[in-house]
């Protein structure tokens, strides 16, 4: 899995995060376009399509990987 850390745009002194990889693609080309929304917590990350409604959820621990060290997990509001 690669990922990439990169500045948010709603918020300066946050950060988007982009995972990338083949094995999350089925087919060549989107079937349907979906927006997907990425929520960082302190208890990992949770993905959220509105229409259809899917939500996906990764623990902490899926993300072990040194690039990430730093990651800073807990935010505040």
């Amino acid at each position: 899995m690669q990922a990439i850390r990169y500045r948010s745009a709603r918020d300066p002194k946050g950060a988007n995060i982009a995972l990338l990889t083949c094995g999350g693609f089925s087919k060549a080309k989107p079937l349907d376009p979906h927006t997907w929304r990425i929520r960082i917590g302190s208890l990992g990350v949770q993905a959220i399509c509105e229409f259809p409604d899917k939500r996906l959820e990764f623990p902490r621990t899926a993300f072990a990987d040194p690039r990430l060290a730093n990651m800073r997990w807990e935010r505040g509001r």
